[in-house]
Protein backbone atom coordinates (compact mmCIF):
# COMPACT_ATOMS: atom_id res chain seq x y z
CA UNK A 1 0.00 0.00 0.00
CA UNK A 2 1.24 3.59 -0.65
CA UNK A 3 1.00 5.96 1.64
CA UNK A 4 0.61 9.35 0.19
CA UNK A 5 2.45 11.03 3.05
CA UNK A 6 5.71 9.22 2.86
CA UNK A 7 8.48 11.43 1.78
CA UNK A 8 9.81 7.36 0.29
CA UNK A 9 9.78 5.71 -2.61
CA UNK A 10 8.23 2.28 -3.23
CA UNK A 11 8.29 -0.09 -5.56
CA UNK A 12 4.81 -1.77 -6.51
CA UNK A 13 3.47 -4.29 -9.15
CA UNK A 14 0.94 -3.06 -11.60
CA UNK A 15 -0.13 -4.47 -14.49
CA UNK A 16 1.41 -3.58 -18.07
CA UNK A 17 -1.23 -1.86 -20.62
CA UNK A 18 -1.60 -3.87 -23.82
CA UNK A 19 1.63 -2.96 -25.19
CA UNK A 20 0.08 -2.51 -28.92
CA UNK A 21 -0.33 1.05 -28.12
CA UNK A 22 3.61 1.79 -26.31
CA UNK A 23 5.37 -0.10 -29.88
CA UNK A 24 7.93 2.91 -30.71
CA UNK A 25 5.77 3.03 -34.34
CA UNK A 26 2.45 3.76 -32.46
CA UNK A 27 4.42 6.33 -30.15
CA UNK A 28 5.73 8.08 -33.23
CA UNK A 29 2.47 8.12 -34.15
CA UNK A 30 0.79 9.46 -31.80
CA UNK A 31 3.34 12.40 -30.86
CA UNK A 32 2.65 13.89 -34.37
CA UNK A 33 -0.41 13.98 -33.39
CA UNK A 34 0.63 15.80 -30.10
CA UNK A 35 -0.15 19.80 -29.67
CA UNK A 36 4.46 20.91 -29.54
CA UNK A 37 3.67 22.31 -25.95
CA UNK A 38 2.78 18.32 -25.03
CA UNK A 39 6.37 17.04 -26.86
CA UNK A 40 9.49 17.46 -25.88
CA UNK A 41 12.84 15.95 -27.47
CA UNK A 42 16.50 16.93 -26.90
CA UNK A 43 20.41 15.99 -26.24
CA UNK A 44 20.48 14.07 -23.38
CA UNK A 45 23.02 12.02 -23.15
CA UNK A 46 25.81 12.64 -20.28
CA UNK A 47 23.83 15.39 -19.15
CA UNK A 48 24.75 16.87 -15.40
CA UNK A 49 23.23 15.97 -12.32
CA UNK A 50 22.50 19.07 -11.85
CA UNK A 51 21.16 21.85 -14.17
CA UNK A 52 20.00 24.61 -12.54
CA UNK A 53 18.82 26.86 -15.74
CA UNK A 54 17.53 23.92 -17.86
CA UNK A 55 19.23 24.94 -20.59
CA UNK A 56 19.36 21.66 -23.21
CA UNK A 57 19.68 21.70 -26.83
CA UNK A 58 16.72 20.50 -28.83
CA UNK A 59 16.77 17.78 -31.23
CA UNK A 60 16.20 20.02 -34.51
CA UNK A 61 14.73 16.71 -36.31
CA UNK A 62 10.75 15.49 -36.32
CA UNK A 63 9.92 13.81 -33.22
CA UNK A 64 8.87 10.71 -35.35
CA UNK A 65 12.45 10.74 -36.83
CA UNK A 66 13.73 11.21 -33.18
CA UNK A 67 12.06 8.00 -32.29
CA UNK A 68 12.75 5.63 -34.86
CA UNK A 69 16.40 6.52 -34.51
CA UNK A 70 16.94 6.13 -30.74
CA UNK A 71 18.86 3.07 -31.07
CA UNK A 72 21.42 5.48 -32.95
CA UNK A 73 20.41 8.72 -31.47
CA UNK A 74 21.44 10.64 -28.26
CA UNK A 75 18.02 12.39 -27.32
CA UNK A 76 15.23 11.85 -24.56
CA UNK A 77 11.73 12.13 -25.74
CA UNK A 78 8.71 13.07 -23.20
CA UNK A 79 4.84 12.74 -24.70
CA UNK A 80 2.62 14.25 -22.13
CA UNK A 81 -0.92 14.80 -22.01
CA UNK A 82 -1.63 11.65 -23.34
CA UNK A 83 -4.52 10.74 -21.15
CA UNK A 84 -6.91 12.46 -22.95
CA UNK A 85 -7.20 9.70 -25.46
CA UNK A 86 -7.61 6.05 -25.57
CA UNK A 87 -5.95 3.27 -25.15
CA UNK A 88 -3.81 5.53 -22.73
CA UNK A 89 -6.32 6.93 -20.66
CA UNK A 90 -6.73 3.54 -19.80
CA UNK A 91 -3.43 2.84 -19.34
CA UNK A 92 -2.90 5.67 -16.59
CA UNK A 93 -6.08 4.43 -14.52
CA UNK A 94 -4.55 1.01 -14.54
CA UNK A 95 -0.67 1.58 -13.82
CA UNK A 96 -2.02 4.48 -11.42
CA UNK A 97 -4.52 2.46 -9.54
CA UNK A 98 -2.40 2.07 -6.56
CA UNK A 99 -2.26 5.86 -5.98
CA UNK A 100 -6.37 6.11 -6.56
CA UNK A 101 -6.85 3.78 -3.99
CA UNK A 102 -3.83 5.53 -1.60
CA UNK A 103 -5.66 8.83 -2.39
CA UNK A 104 -8.82 7.51 -0.96
CA UNK A 105 -7.31 6.00 2.19
CA UNK A 106 -5.92 9.40 2.70
CA UNK A 107 -9.04 11.07 1.91
CA UNK A 108 -7.66 13.34 -0.72
CA UNK A 109 -9.43 14.27 -3.68
CA UNK A 110 -7.90 13.43 -7.16
CA UNK A 111 -7.94 16.65 -9.72
CA UNK A 112 -5.80 15.05 -12.33
CA UNK A 113 -4.94 12.03 -13.71
CA UNK A 114 -2.48 11.98 -17.27
CA UNK A 115 0.15 9.54 -18.62
CA UNK A 116 3.44 10.22 -19.94
CA UNK A 117 5.83 8.02 -22.14
CA UNK A 118 9.26 8.34 -21.71
CA UNK A 119 11.65 7.26 -24.33
CA UNK A 120 15.72 7.25 -24.41
CA UNK A 121 18.74 6.69 -26.28
CA UNK A 122 21.53 5.13 -24.58
CA UNK A 123 23.27 7.08 -21.58
CA UNK A 124 20.87 9.83 -21.65
CA UNK A 125 20.12 11.52 -18.48
CA UNK A 126 17.69 13.78 -16.60
CA UNK A 127 18.93 16.16 -14.05
CA UNK A 128 17.66 16.40 -11.05
CA UNK A 129 14.18 17.95 -10.90
CA UNK A 130 10.95 17.66 -8.92
CA UNK A 131 7.01 17.58 -9.66
CA UNK A 132 3.49 18.22 -8.32
CA UNK A 133 1.66 15.05 -9.07
CA UNK A 134 2.23 11.70 -7.10
CA UNK A 135 3.90 8.87 -9.94
CA UNK A 136 3.79 5.08 -11.14
CA UNK A 137 7.20 4.93 -12.99
CA UNK A 138 6.69 1.46 -14.98
CA UNK A 139 9.61 0.46 -17.23
CA UNK A 140 8.83 -1.24 -20.32
CA UNK A 141 11.85 -2.11 -22.06
CA UNK A 142 16.17 -1.42 -21.28
CA UNK A 143 17.17 -0.87 -18.04
CA UNK A 144 17.14 2.69 -16.45
CA UNK A 145 18.79 3.84 -13.03
CA UNK A 146 16.30 6.44 -11.18
CA UNK A 147 18.71 8.52 -8.55
CA UNK A 148 15.84 9.77 -6.08
CA UNK A 149 17.03 12.66 -3.47
CA UNK A 150 16.61 14.24 0.09
CA UNK A 151 17.89 17.35 1.66
CA UNK A 152 18.86 17.35 4.97
CA UNK A 153 17.62 20.76 5.96
CA UNK A 154 14.20 20.99 5.26
CA UNK A 155 14.63 24.87 5.00
CA UNK A 156 16.77 23.81 2.05
CA UNK A 157 14.40 21.39 0.93
CA UNK A 158 11.30 23.60 0.76
CA UNK A 159 13.57 26.45 -1.16
CA UNK A 160 14.20 23.55 -3.93
CA UNK A 161 10.82 22.76 -4.48
CA UNK A 162 9.56 26.01 -4.40
CA UNK A 163 11.85 27.07 -7.70
CA UNK A 164 10.26 23.80 -8.86
CA UNK A 165 6.58 24.88 -9.32
CA UNK A 166 4.94 27.48 -11.49
CA UNK A 167 5.13 28.95 -15.05
CA UNK A 168 8.86 29.87 -14.64
CA UNK A 169 9.77 26.32 -12.89
CA UNK A 170 13.35 25.82 -12.86
CA UNK A 171 15.73 23.29 -11.50
CA UNK A 172 17.42 22.60 -7.99
CA UNK A 173 21.19 24.28 -8.07
CA UNK A 174 22.36 21.53 -5.30
CA UNK A 175 22.60 18.24 -5.07
CA UNK A 176 20.56 16.50 -2.21
CA UNK A 177 22.36 15.53 0.87
CA UNK A 178 21.02 11.98 0.53
CA UNK A 179 20.72 9.90 -2.87
CA UNK A 180 19.14 6.44 -3.12
CA UNK A 181 19.69 4.85 -6.77
CA UNK A 182 16.85 2.56 -7.49
CA UNK A 183 17.41 0.39 -10.94
CA UNK A 184 14.43 -0.26 -13.36
CA UNK A 185 14.21 -3.83 -15.49
CA UNK A 186 11.70 -4.42 -17.91
CA UNK A 187 8.50 -4.82 -16.09
CA UNK A 188 9.56 -2.94 -12.91
CA UNK A 189 7.52 -0.06 -11.26
CA UNK A 190 8.09 2.56 -8.55
CA UNK A 191 6.00 4.97 -6.58
CA UNK A 192 7.69 8.41 -6.16
CA UNK A 193 5.58 10.63 -4.25
CA UNK A 194 5.05 14.50 -5.04
CA UNK A 195 7.83 16.97 -4.78
CA UNK A 196 10.06 13.90 -4.83
CA UNK A 197 13.58 14.86 -6.19
CA UNK A 198 14.50 12.46 -8.48
CA UNK A 199 17.14 12.14 -11.77
CA UNK A 200 17.82 9.66 -14.29
CA UNK A 201 21.55 8.86 -14.02
CA UNK A 202 21.72 6.08 -16.85
CA UNK A 203 20.16 4.53 -19.52
CA UNK A 204 21.83 1.21 -20.50
CA UNK A 205 20.31 0.91 -23.80
CA UNK A 206 17.04 2.10 -25.47
CA UNK A 207 14.71 2.89 -22.91
CA UNK A 208 10.62 2.96 -23.36
CA UNK A 209 9.10 3.70 -19.92
CA UNK A 210 5.42 5.52 -18.82
CA UNK A 211 4.43 7.32 -16.05
CA UNK A 212 1.16 7.45 -14.57
CA UNK A 213 0.59 11.15 -12.69
CA UNK A 214 -1.57 11.49 -9.80
CA UNK A 215 -2.43 15.30 -9.12
CA UNK A 216 -4.86 15.61 -5.77
CA UNK A 217 -6.14 18.68 -3.55
CA UNK A 218 -3.85 18.69 -1.26
CA UNK A 219 -0.64 18.47 -3.90
CA UNK A 220 -2.45 21.60 -5.93
CA UNK A 221 -2.83 23.39 -2.42
CA UNK A 222 1.23 22.62 -1.32
CA UNK A 223 1.84 23.68 -5.12
CA UNK A 224 0.09 26.85 -4.55
CA UNK A 225 1.63 27.57 -1.30
CA UNK A 226 4.96 27.42 -2.96
CA UNK A 227 4.20 29.74 -5.58
CA UNK A 228 3.19 32.39 -3.14
CA UNK A 229 6.67 31.29 -1.44
CA UNK A 230 8.73 32.03 -4.43
CA UNK A 231 6.89 34.98 -5.91
CA UNK A 232 7.63 36.66 -2.11
CA UNK A 233 11.02 35.99 -2.81
CA UNK A 234 11.63 36.51 -6.86
CA UNK A 235 15.43 35.64 -7.00
CA UNK A 236 14.65 32.60 -8.66
CA UNK A 237 16.38 30.07 -11.65
CA UNK A 238 15.06 30.83 -15.19
CA UNK A 239 12.79 28.86 -16.98
CA UNK A 240 13.68 24.91 -16.91
CA UNK A 241 12.00 21.70 -18.33
CA UNK A 242 14.06 18.87 -18.89
CA UNK A 243 12.17 16.25 -17.02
Amino acid sequence: MIDLRSPEPVRVTVRPPDPAGFTLAALAEVAATLPPERVEHHRAVDLPDLLPDGKVTRDPRPVAEVIADLDRGDSWVMLTGLASREPYRSAALQVGAPLQLAARVAGETPTTVDLIVFLGAARTRVPFHCDVGHHVLLQLEGTKTLAVGWYDDPEVEQAMRAVSVGRNRANPDRLPDRIEEIVLDPGDAVALPAFCFHAVTDCSGRSRALTAVLRTDVTEATAAALEARRAADPGGSPPASVG
